[in-house]
């Protein structure tokens, strides 16, 4: 029998920065988050609350319009892994999950993204192409200032 791809799931694995694990600022506090966190020109975090059921909203700010995306924190373990919901019109407004892992390794560290319950091909492609870009923009920064 063959496998049928999982339109529904996003598995990425990546090594960034020069060898200092990120800290977990650089995904826990809107001002280190507004410097990489969108592969669109700007982003805005006006709600963040780091705690398990804390809610949080990402405004991507795109050439024609903004791109809103919601959720709430699953698991907060600084900084290891975090778990959140992730809402968005490119979700069709239905909740997934994106879990992220850090693991310090040869002289970078690898984070693994896992992005789960996407609603179909067309939804899973596009958010692989913006994490690809958020990753490649978050090594730029850690890249620049260690231990971001």
């Amino acid at each position: 029998m063959t496998k049928l791809p999982d339109f529904t799931r996003i598995d990425f694995k990546d090594v960034l920065g020069d060898g200092d694990m990120p800290s977990a600022d650089a995904w826990t506090t809107p001002e280190h988050m507004a410097g990489w966190f969108s592969p669109m020109t700007t982003v805005k975090i006006p709600k963040l609350d780091l705690r398990e059921g804390g809610e949080y909203r990402i405004d991507m700010k795109g050439e024609e319009r903004d791109h809103v995306h919601a959720g709430r924190y699953l698991k907060v373990d600084r900084p290891r892994e975090l778990a959140f919901t992730w809402i968005s019109e490119g979700t069709g407004q239905q909740e997934t999950v994106v879990t992220v892992r850090f693991e310090p390794r040869d002289g970078g560290t690898v984070l693994t993204l896992t992005h789960e319950k996407l609603p179909g091909e067309e939804s899973r492609e596009n958010h692989r192409k913006g994490w690809l870009v958020i990753c490649d923009r978050l090594d730029e920064v850690l890249v620049e200032a260690p231990g971001v």
